[in-house]
């Protein structure tokens, strides 16, 4: 069964290398490796480096930069392509892991990149009731290895971070939630306060969707739904109905329901914080 196993994997790689490889025409495609020297992005303000092996460049660093970002993850890759918008400023940004890779683009193989070198492989301590803690508590007095054990949480070591790793569900978060940290003291964090950059962020594939309240076109970030739905999809909305939930966008105003889920998809190849903001 493994056999079988890595030979699907090793096909399903040949075919996304075939579909999604780089071109230097192809902005869709995933970002290379920079691997031999530090690499300008689109914007001719912006550089990325990798952090492990960044003092082999330092022939190619500046002296000074205006702005320094630690991480080129989900937030990191955003916030280096709004500070490039001022074409003045410098901004370095500096990554631990590598690239995206192939692999990675296609949605089927998310799971498949936890617990490699492209994820932190971090783990929770122990618990009673997740992720059979109880068994692994007690293996671990045999094998002496406490630390081995508990709830993986994949966290991306690459450009892009979590969003190059994730299930790349395009999931806002509850307003709430948004609400009371603005009622907490946080200024300007209510969900009416946030939405603006939710929107400018957005590029919305969904016609029906794209032009209301809630979301937008035009943005760096493509967010769809997949091309393909199995009955059970249909039926699973069925389901909710029955139940007396509506099919609803769970992004919109009312936040309780059933849906399609959308996703940060872009050609059916996943759309990081990578592709979508360091590779305008």
């Amino acid at each position: 069964m493994s056999q079988v196993k890595e030979l699907g994997l090793a096909l399903a790689s040949l075919l996304s290398w075939l579909l999604f490889s780089d071109t230097p025409s192809d902005p869709e495609g995933y970002v290379r490796d920079p691997s031999a020297s530090g690499r300008k992005s689109m914007k001719s303000n912006l550089y990325c480096y990798k952090t492990l092996v960044v003092a082999v460049f330092q022939r190619t660093i500046r002296s000074s930069y205006d702005f320094i970002i630690i991480g080129a993850g989900s937030a990191g890759a955003v916030v280096a392509n709004r500070l490039s918008e001022v074409a003045d400023w410098n901004i370095l940004l500096l990554e631990a892991g590598g690239d995206e890779s192939i692999f990675g683009q296609i949605p089927a193989n998310a799971y498949e990149m936890q617990l490699t070198n492209q994820d932190w492989q971090y783990k929770t301590v122990p618990q009673d009731h997740a992720c059979r803690s109880s068994y692994n508590r007690q293996y671990t007095t045999i094998v002496e290895n406490h630390n081995n054990f508990g709830c993986n949480i994949a966290r991306g070591k690459m450009l892009g971070g979590c969003s190059s790793i994730n299930a790349m569900l395009y999931v806002r978060g509850n307003k709430r939630d948004y609400d009371n940290w603005r009622d907490d003291g946080n200024v300007d964090w209510g969900y009416d306060d946030v939405l603006p950059y939710f929107l400018k962020s957005e590029d919305n594939q969904n016609p029906y969707l794209a032009g209301t309240k809630y979301h937008n076109k035009g943005g760096y970030l493509t967010v769809g739904e997949p091309g393909f739905h199995t009955p059970l999809a249909a039926a699973f909305i069925q389901g909710g109905k029955e139940m007396g939930y509506e099919n609803r966008n769970y992004n919109g105003e009312f936040q309780t329901g059933f849906m399609l889920p959308q996703g940060t998809v872009r050609h059916g190849s996943r759309c990081s914080t990578s592709k979508a903001f360091l590779r305008p």
